[in-house]
């Protein structure tokens, strides 16, 4: 049998008093935390911001686009977009042809508390990517609209 994972202690509790409380009483705590309000959406030329500070590659920047696209903000994104990084995303877009049941997937590692149910990892990943596929589906539609 696998080894139980430890429960990451938050500093509000000594460790004496952590490491005294069951592992489903550690669990409990955890779960009873209220919820960190959602992030602001960005604009997406913040994504050009975060490339140039080097927290994303250039396939990272053309994800992170996807996510971040909404119709309303794409004429300032390609304003401010360098031509490197728009033939990047133009290529990627590429990529995702008519029909919608060839579009390639996105691939993403993530980190989850030890209780979290394969159901809802699956159902995040499903969410995060249809995400992706909703800025490509905006992406495509205006930019094709601007040649």
């Amino acid at each position: 049998m696998a080894e139980e994972q430890l429960i990451w202690r938050p500093n509000s509790i000594p460790l004496d008093v952590w490491v005294a409380m069951s592992r489903q009483d550690q669990i409990a705590w955890w779960k009873s935390q209220p919820k960190a309000p959602p992030e602001p959406k960005l604009h997406m030329k913040e994504a050009v911001s975060l490339y140039n500070e080097g927290v994303y590659t250039v396939s990272g920047f053309v994800c992170f686009v996807c996510k971040l696209a909404a119709s309303d903000e794409i004429e300032e994104f390609v304003n401010t977009c360098p031509a490197n990084l728009l033939a990047a995303l133009n290529e990627s877009l590429a990529n995702y042809g008519e029909d919608e049941n060839t579009w390639p997937r996105t691939f993403h590692s993530g980190c989850y508390a030890p209780w979290t149910t394969p159901e809802e990892i699956e159902e995040s990943s499903r969410k995060r990517q249809q995400q992706i596929w909703d800025g490509v589906r905006i992406l495509k539609k205006k930019l094709s609209e601007r040649k």
